[in-house]
């Protein structure tokens, strides 16, 4: 009996010297991800904050960004603390007074690690116990018109950007509040919110979205702050759907999640980054929320390395997060404000708080490119951490080199095979000349029909335009600062582009299911001593019809400014109206064609997909081999000439129709209208020249200086454009069907005969 008891006793120890390893080694391993329970560790961490204390008054910038959160927390401090019981949309008071407090409490906890003052931990105690003592207490946030609603906020999506910012305070001051109120903090708000971010909010929080972005990084943070390995666990996995439906809380409606990109139904945030980009970097939403959805990526992969850095998470999907953010700097133009197509809001630029931190922390993490120096010096700020304070430094030491935007072509979908966007660019860096392609897919939930549809910058302007989104940030008056209804009335539809427009209808219908099963294909890029050129083309937009679009930019310094060539091809067997549309900006200064007499009355151009929208104001027809139209912007004209061999009519549109509300900018149009029964093809010439000085009142070269633009009939293959110029020079584009690059041709044309490699060919005579 002694004898067994004694086995019994022995194998009890043994299994409890294996539970005891077992801790053991699940301690090492925590405290190893957690670097052994020290706080700050998500944005800041204790060496990084000893570097900064001791160094920051010797760099401009760094101590610079600093006074200056200083200065504008304690005018917030100086007020009485407020957190109201939310019932407002955005815009609206307790909507803009949440998103204060989370922002001021980021910033109090930033600034008691730098400064020491225990003022700014005191300040996030007290409003972190009040939200804690609120938080039980609501239900659903009363206006809940998205299709996931918060608490605090309209949507889910705010409530996740404020736990972003939240748990960073909390991190912070985390050493000097004592246990209990850590635990009250913790029991009563950060728990519970970061389960309805994920579990309860279950569609949002699986979403390969923006969206979904925010709500993984915000639990992932919350979980390393809270040394909760669980919610860690989420972030990466995502929520399973049985998880989620047997929550009696669940804000799911016990739907599949939403699955914008297909993607084996993975979730969580490794699912993220290779839904989401290209290998290139392109983000698949577009510029504007490409910005957006950075600040979640790299803040969270920041707080992934100051726990986890054996993961290698900017090593991840070869530098996908370095590549983003770079890719990120070449979706802008000369002044750094983002390329607005898709749903964008313009004036949005590299200036955001959302590009600051990220180029910082990609600065530390991507090799310091001396060009990220450069757009950080344009931003004059950076980020109060160990990278801000990297960079504030290699500034102070002179290490900077110009950022250059170049031509470059950036892919679309996971694996670079669903379109992309191509950028033609020519000239110095505070006059560059920037012409854009656009044949994407169609961008998500925040994508805009439009194929083949092209932008130009000039002189610093956006001479032909995006609309971008119909949406007044933040404006409660305009719907909250929601989209609004003309955002899918005009802003998303394919007329407010720059491209081809049949039967008055947008490309797929304006289904964007239809339209997301499609992508347009890049032909060639071609990158050479006198011109560069880019073609793509799009079947699926149009039952019946074929669109090819070229676009060949002529470099000469006999022209001043480059030429443009732009062919734009629509194949069809069947009759149809089509419309090219220019959506330019400025004033006309000479009509070319021969108008009719002005409208008695104002009259609609169509009736809907956004041709409801535009009030006609003047029509015409061409009355030669060549039409043309000029307009002034800025200091600098532009002229498009109009191939018009083919009978075509012209007209000019301003925005404005069918607007009850003013939610539209008054934006004019010119569009080139045909109908043939077998396709077309529209050829045009686009030319900046002249100048206007206001302070001398003095012009130059207000005219076309183009004499004569003609379409040569070369037959088979082959299509070309003859250039006739004032400067006493002759320009010969000619464009293959054959768009290999290594493709020889040969050709007469005339007396001449031409020999050349690839589907373009430019002969200066």
């Amino acid at each position: 009996m002694r004898n067994d008891l004694t086995n019994d006793m022995k194998m009890i120890i043994k299994a409890h010297k294996f539970y005891i390893l077992g801790i053991c080694v699940a301690l090492l391993f925590a405290g190893r991800a957690f670097a052994q329970g020290e706080h700050p560790s998500l944005i800041l961490t204790k060496s990084g904050v000893a570097e900064i204390r001791k160094s920051y008054t010797e760099y401009d910038l760094l101590c610079t960004s600093i006074e200056d959160m200083k200065a504008e927390l304690d005018g917030v401090m100086a007020q009485k603390m407020d957190v109201p019981t939310p019932v407002d949309p955005a815009g609206g008071y307790t909507h803009e007074r949440h998103k204060l407090n989370y922002k001021s409490m980021r910033q109090a906890g930033i600034l008691y690690q730098v400064l020491e003052d225990e003022k700014y931990a005191k300040f996030v105690k007290e409003m972190l116990l009040e939200y804690a003592k609120m938080y039980p207490t609501l239900d659903l946030h009363p206006i809940r018109k998205s299709y996931a609603p918060g608490k605090l906020f309209w949507q889910s999506l705010n409530e996740a950007v404020w736990m972003v910012n939240v748990v960073q305070a909390y991190d912070c001051v985390y050493d000097y509040l004592d246990k209990p109120t850590r635990n009250t903090i913790e029991k009563d708000l950060l728990k519970p919110y970061a389960d309805f971010l994920s579990v309860e909010s279950s569609r949002v929080f699986n979403r390969i979205h923006n969206h979904g972005v925010w709500a993984v990084a915000a639990v992932g943070m919350a979980g390393y702050a809270m040394g909760d390995m669980e919610l860690v666990k989420r972030s990466f996995e995502g929520v399973s759907f049985d998880e989620a439906s047997l929550n009696k809380k669940s804000n799911s409606d016990k739907e599949k999640p939403l699955r914008d990109v297909d993607f084996a139904n993975k979730a969580g945030f490794e699912a993220q980054l290779d839904g989401l980009f290209s290998p290139s970097g392109y983000y698949t939403e577009g510029p504007y929320y490409h910005r957006y959805a950075l600040q979640p990526f790299i803040l969270f992969a920041l707080a992934i390395e100051n726990n986890e850095p054996e993961r290698k998470i900017f090593e991840y999907r070869d530098g996908i997060l370095v590549k983003t953010v770079e890719c990120l700097l070449q979706l802008t133009d000369d002044k750094g404000r983002f390329i607005p197509f898709n749903d964008s809001v313009k004036g949005m630029s590299f200036r955001s708080p959302e590009t600051v931190y990220s180029l910082d922390i990609i600065y530390q993490f991507g090799g310091q490119n001396p060009e990220l120096l450069s757009v950080a010096k344009e931003q004059g700020t950076v980020m109060v951490s160990k990278a801000g304070a990297m960079v504030a430094k290699d500034l102070a030491e002179e290490k900077a080199k110009p950022f250059r935007r170049k031509s470059i072509l950036l892919t679309d979908g996971t694996d670079g095979t669903k379109g992309g966007v191509g950028f033609i660019r020519e000239g110095e860096i505070d006059d560059q000349l920037s012409l854009i392609l656009r044949y994407t897919s169609h961008g998500l939930s925040h994508g805009h029909f439009d194929k083949l549809g092209i932008i130009l910058y000039d002189n610093g302007s956006e001479v032909l335009q995006d609309y971008g989104a119909a949406r007044f940030v933040n404006v409660e008056q305009k719907e909250g600062g929601r989209y609004l209804p003309e955002n899918y009335s005009w802003a998303k539809h394919t007329i407010s582009h720059n491209t081809l427009v049949i039967d008055e209808k947008s490309h797929f219908g304006g289904n964007m299911k239809l339209s997301s099963k499609h992508h347009s294909n890049l032909t060639f890029f071609l990158e050479k001593e006198n011109f560069t050129a880019i073609g793509a083309s799009e079947k699926a937009a149009y039952e019946g019809v074929e669109m090819d679009r070229t676009l060949v930019l002529i470099k000469d310094k006999d022209l001043g400014k480059p030429l443009i060539v732009d062919v734009f091809d629509a194949v069809s067997e069947e009759e149809h109206q089509y419309d090219l549309a220019f959506q330019y900006q400025g004033q006309p200064t000479d009509l070319g064609f021969e108008p009719e007499a002005a409208p008695e009355a104002q009259k609609v151009l169509g009736e809907d997909q956004g041709y409801q929208h535009l009030w006609v104001e003047r029509m015409g027809k061409s009355n030669d081999k060549n039409s043309h139209f000029t307009w002034m912007l800025g200091d600098r004209f532009y002229t498009i000439t109009a191939v018009t061999e083919t009978p075509t009519s012209f007209i000019l549109a301003r925005l404005g129709a069918n607007d009850p509300n003013f939610n539209l900018r008054r934006d004019p149009s010119f569009i080139e209208r045909r109908s043939t029964s077998n396709g077309t093809t529209f050829i045009n010439v686009i030319e900046p020249h002249g100048a206007f000085n206001p302070n001398t009142e003095l012009t130059s070269k207000t005219k076309s200086q183009v004499d004569l633009v003609e379409k040569l009939t070369l037959g088979g293959a082959y299509k070309g454009v003859r250039i006739t110029h004032q400067n006493g020079k002759v320009y010969t584009v000619i464009i293959s069907t054959e768009k290999d690059e290594d493709k020889k041709h040969r050709l007469s044309v005339g007396e001449a005969t031409f020999e050349w490699e690839g589907p373009i060919f430019l002969d200066i005579d």
